[in-house]
């Protein structure tokens, strides 16, 4: 869930108000003006349901945030790793969340940073 400073509360690890809440878009860790080949095409991020128990939360594959043993985050460095650890530039690209899912990836981005 993507928070402001303002709504997060540090003692309980909560967040009072989603920035995705109320039809808000996300575009944080993109550069919409990189797009290939050098970075992953990125757009504004949407919570997954305006109502409900993932209401206020984004699909963790919708974003390039920070993932792996040495964080990489932006569009423009998951591009380049993956040209560089899986041979294809399109492979993080759709499926960011392979560094953070397959330990071979996930410590192999710390060795490419």
């Amino acid at each position: 869930v993507p928070c402001t400073t303002e709504d997060y509360n540090f003692d309980t690890h909560t967040c009072s108000m989603s920035m995705l809440e109320n039809d808000q878009s996300y575009m944080n860790f993109c550069q919409p003006y990189t797009t290939p080949p050098k970075g992953c095409t990125c757009e504004y991020v949407k919570q997954v349901e305006a109502s409900g128990q993932l209401e206020g939360h984004m699909k963790a594959n919708d974003i390039f945030f920070g993932r792996g043993s040495i964080q990489i985050s932006n569009n423009f460095n998951y591009i380049r790793a993956s040209a560089t650890m899986t041979g294809n530039k399109d492979t993080f690209c759709k499926e960011p969340e392979l560094l953070s899912t397959v330990e071979s990836y996930s410590w192999g981005v710390g060795i490419f940073i």
